[in-house]
């Protein structure tokens, strides 16, 4: 069961409940089908945040969240993430821009699934993974895009606080951009940009790039029921073009 806790209340333990009421949840603009996981949870949040009328819900076997295919491989699907399943980064990357700012800030500002590390690992080498196979220990990830980032990474994980002057848009709940002045965007506004990049689409000229989107191959496959497949990373993998 999943377990949550927070400062002031008491630790929640949830079972996985797969089969009750079930609500259609929006993620950007797709609406999908999710599991609804009962009034307990669903109250401790809602006091925790005080955020009435809030419900914890999981994203069932049944539901298809397909990936955008203008990008992802044939049937990717992602589920309550931003457009695709996995983010790659590099730990070079993150050092590289800590050199930039006043305060450094840690990887959990970009919530990536996968962090390569490497002694000979130079800044942004993942801008050359676009469009590339990559190995993750033994399972095999397609390169979709790059990352372009909202207001996430402006925001400190452990305070829930925004980086920068201003007021968020409350109404934008399509992600909202960041605070004026907010970093690390900010900065890496300065050299982050698509056209900074050299890339192509014009759409992403003033999109700001950390990272890449990726969908895992096998995985598609077992869910076409072609293979029998359980997806395994683990800290320590070693990391490869395919």
């Amino acid at each position: 069961p999943l377990e949550i806790s927070g400062p002031g209340m008491p630790t929640i333990s949830v079972p996985q409940v797969e089969k009750t009421s079930k609500n259609v949840v929006r993620i950007w603009e797709d609406r999908v089908q999710a599991v609804d996981q009962g009034d307990e949870i669903a109250a401790w949040l809602a006091k925790f945040l005080d955020m009435p009328g809030l419900r914890l819900v999981r994203m069932p076997k049944s539901t298809n969240r397909w990936c955008d295919k203008k990008y992802a491989s044939f049937g990717s699907r992602a589920a309550f993430s931003d457009g695709f399943p996995v983010l790659i980064t590099s730990d070079s990357s993150l050092g590289d821009l800590n050199t930039k700012l006043k305060a450094p800030v840690g990887m959990e500002r970009f919530r990536a699934n996968v962090v390569v590390k490497g002694p000979t690992l130079e800044p942004w080498v993942e801008d050359t993974w676009y469009n590339y196979s990559i190995k993750v220990g033994g399972e095999t990830f397609y390169v979709a895009k790059p990352c372009a980032r909202c207001k996430m990474p402006t925001i400190d994980q452990q305070t829930g606080q925004a980086r920068g002057v201003g007021d968020d848009d409350l109404e934008d709940d399509l992600g909202g951009g960041p605070k004026p002045c907010a970093e690390p965007t900010k900065t890496l506004s300065t050299f982050r940009t698509g056209k900074h990049i050299g890339y192509k689409d014009a759409s992403w000229n003033e999109e700001v790039f950390f990272g890449q989107n990726m969908c895992h191959v096998p995985g598609l496959l077992a869910r076409l029921g072609l293979i029998n497949n359980k997806a395994t990373i683990s800290v320590g993998d070693k990391v490869a073009l395919a």
